[in-house]
């Protein structure tokens, strides 16, 4: 059969169940949001100009949805969204669910490499857990240093 390039463009799994687990109208958010990693995957960056015409195209979507999902997807904190007051393409960036800046294949996260990933919270659930993990790090003993223990 020979040799065959397929080309792959990368979603970020938790961020697509993020996206279905928050959103009322989770499909044409997810249409969006894959459309959103094709074009951040052409470009091979993570941060990108486009038009939401070019998104509409992509996503098989109406330009209006388009524009109501980019909202959603937005205040989601998956993507962050730049419009220019004259309305020209608008600069999207796509983000992580870690908040490490880790998105595309090209960059030297390793995306691939770490099998362990942050789950996605909210600005609150990070409030939350955030007195208990100082706690459990004080209760825990200081471990020696050298060869033997």
């Amino acid at each position: 059969m020979g040799n065959v390039s397929v080309a792959f463009l990368w979603c970020d799994k938790a961020i697509m169940r993020r996206i279905r687990e928050r959103l009322e109208d989770s499909a044409s958010a997810l249409g969006v949001y894959v459309a959103l990693c094709e074009i951040a995957s052409d470009e091979a960056k993570q941060e990108f100009t486009t038009t939401q015409a070019h998104i509409a195209a992509k996503a098989g979507l109406g330009v209006r949805t388009v524009g109501k999902r980019l909202q959603d997807l937005d205040g989601l904190g998956v993507i962050k969204m730049h419009t220019p007051e004259l309305k020209v393409p608008s600069r999207f960036t796509l983000l992580s669910p870690s908040g490490n800046g880790c998105r595309t294949i090209g960059t030297e996260c390793g995306a691939f490499r770490n099998r362990v990933r942050n789950q996605m919270q909210t600005v609150e659930e990070r409030e939350e857990s955030a007195p208990a993990a100082a706690k459990a790090a004080q209760q825990k003993p200081a471990r020696r240093k050298g060869l033997f223990r």
